[in-house]
């Protein structure tokens, strides 16, 4: 038989001391390049945060191992790509199995990009959960499957040393009602009493502040090529170019036109990327159409120069969030870095990041208040996509554009406002949002993190029964009418001679990863080869305890595949 990686089994036996601390925390990454990827077509701002957090991670962390669990080889050599791409020669990657509780238990953090602290603290189960904390990210709310693992922390085993980083106080105010509904049903239906909550820190996403220094060279460049006058002033939206998930480019290009009337001449730059025909049009045509007197202009922010110098050729910023799919705008920072003043809805996290009248201006948003319980309706049915449920909020969800209108033509009538607005930007991105501020939040909480189950596992936390559900043995055992005990005799069976080839036979073996090793396997056929029977019981007792399971369940298969056999004179199963 090849040789296989066993797996480890479960164990409720005594627990290990807590561990001496001889550094601060250090997580193990979650990595998975769908979070941290900017390269690819089709952009999203968690990616954008994603790759701004790891490269302050790398560029930061202490520890020259830097550890990663990743589901396949190839996202383990993006991992690696990233820790080169961080330039310290002393840093080297390395991959962790789930099986490798000693590094998990030794590092006692693994750091997700997201909110799927559910799931992870399911498997956790299978192994304790003290084994290690979970730290993840909450960014977006509003898809199914994020409400849904936010609203199973109350059920699944997290833990009080588990934390869900929430990007701004909207958020946190949205994560604490969707777990107080689910806690509310829980006290009526069953009479539960007592709910456990992971840690939820508000700890906006940062961003690297020298990435978006103003340049008066690019200011030229870019003009010159868009043939944008001296005199002109720009208004400039960067993001994903997208109507029904991002924002609405109509209320933007009503509050252009109402400017432009009284003032300078006004230009817009769509920096971003449509997905489709539908959404260019929305703002080319139709936007435009609301706007006759404004030149507008779209480029690609995919691309890596665009991204970093288009925003020197403007002079306000302006994002009109009405979505709630955005949680936090992480381009309103980048547009206070390169000192611009940025205009923008108070909405979610964007009220967090602009102080009124000081590094910008908030335009009053409204949603109703009334029900649209309907709309989830349609969608948890599968009548509606995610995208026409976001959409169909947002027709609802508005800015008021006679402010806006009001704001962008004060900022446009007058250079040393937005000069004053556009300094204090910056200043509050490096005293607030660079990731040299923001990181050392992140490594506190993780040391916070680890200090309270170091107490936990000092005072002797208790086994987690969670994963027993999860375990076929288990959750269907009335199924077979018969079982293996300890007496049950077994002896050599009928293709016991072809010991060797069988298991090379197509559709013997069907997942060796959960059989013995080659070694123990080896064994098994000497035990056997005598021609006397053997109870399960003695048979065992020949391997190491770890080995037990995996050997009562080879046994199981040997006999399936006939290379053992029920002893008839002996007990019976």
């Amino acid at each position: 038989m090849p040789e296989t990686k066993t797996a480890a089994v479960p164990s409720a036996t005594a627990r290990p001391a807590a561990i001496a601390r001889a550094q601060p925390a250090e997580p193990i990454i979650a990595y998975h390049p769908d979070a941290y990827d900017t390269g690819r077509d089709d952009l999203r701002g968690r990616q954008a945060a994603g790759e701004s957090f790891l490269s302050a991670f790398l560029a930061g962390v202490r520890s020259p191992d830097v550890l990663a669990i990743t589901g396949r080889a190839e996202h383990f050599t993006a991992f690696e790509k990233a820790v080169k791409d961080a330039k310290r020669p002393l840093l080297t990657a390395r991959r962790v199995a789930r099986e490798d509780l000693k590094t998990l238990r030794a590092r006692s953090l693994l750091h997700l990009a997201g909110p799927g602290l559910a799931e992870e603290a399911r498997l956790r189960s299978f192994f304790g959960d003290d084994l290690y904390a979970l730290c993840g990210v909450a960014h977006s709310l509003s898809a199914r499957p994020v409400l849904e693992a936010v609203a199973q922390l109350v059920t699944v085993p997290a833990q009080p040393w588990d934390a869900l980083i929430c990007p701004s106080k909207a958020v946190h105010a949205a994560v604490g009602g969707i777990l107080a509904n689910v806690e509310e049903q829980l006290r009526t239906r069953l009479g539960a009493t007592t709910f456990p909550r992971p840690l939820m820190p508000v700890i906006p996403p940062g961003i690297h502040a020298r990435r978006f220094t103003r340049l008066e060279s690019a200011r030229e460049r870019w003009r010159s090529k868009l043939g944008i006058a001296d005199d002109a002033v720009v208004v400039l939206y960067f993001g994903r170019l997208s109507l029904h998930a991002k924002a609405s480019p109509f209320q933007l290009a009503q509050a252009l036109e109402v400017a432009a009337a009284d003032g300078a001449p006004l230009e817009m730059i769509w920096c971003g990327y449509f997905a489709d025909d539908f959404q260019r049009m929305a703002f080319m045509t139709t936007a435009k159409a609301m706007a006759p007197s404004v030149r507008f202009h779209h480029l690609d922010g995919r691309k890596a120069d665009v991204r970093s110098s288009i925003w020197s050729a403007a002079d306000i910023f302006c994002s009109l969030s009405d979505n709630i799919q955005e949680s936090f705008g992480l381009t309103l920072l980048e547009a206070m870095a390169a000192e611009l003043p940025v205009v923008a809805a108070n909405w979610d996290g964007c009220r967090d990041m602009v102080e009124q009248g000081v590094t910008g201006i908030l335009a009053d948003s409204y949603m109703p208040a009334i029900s649209l319980a309907d709309v989830a309706f349609r969608h948890l049915s599968g009548t509606d996509s995610y995208d026409s449920y976001i959409g169909a909020v947002s027709q609802f969800c508005l800015v008021d554009v006679a402010q806006t209108a009001q704001s962008i033509a004060a900022l446009a009538a007058d250079p040393a406002l937005r000069r004053r607005l556009g300094l204090a930007g910056r200043r509050s991105v490096l005293g607030n949002y660079d990731w040299s501020t923001l990181l050392p939040r992140y490594q506190a909480l993780w040391d916070e993190q680890v200090a309270m189950l170091d107490r936990a596992r000092a005072a002797g936390s208790k086994p987690s029964i969670a994963w027993r559900n999860y375990d076929p043995a288990l959750a269907f055992a009335s199924f077979p009418s018969h079982r293996m005990t300890g007496g049950t005799r077994l002896k050599a069976g009928p293709h016991f001679e072809l010991w060797d080839e069988i298991v090379k036979m197509p559709g013997v073996v069907v997942n060796m990863h959960v059989l013995v090793r080659a070694a123990e396997f080896n064994a098994l056929r000497a035990a056997f080869s005598g021609g006397r029977p053997h109870t399960v019981e003695a048979i065992v007792k020949n391997f190491a305890a770890p080995m037990h399971p995996l050997v009562v369940r080879a046994l199981h298969w040997l006999v399936k595949i006939g290379l053992l056999q029920f002893d008839a004179d002996g007990a019976a199963p």
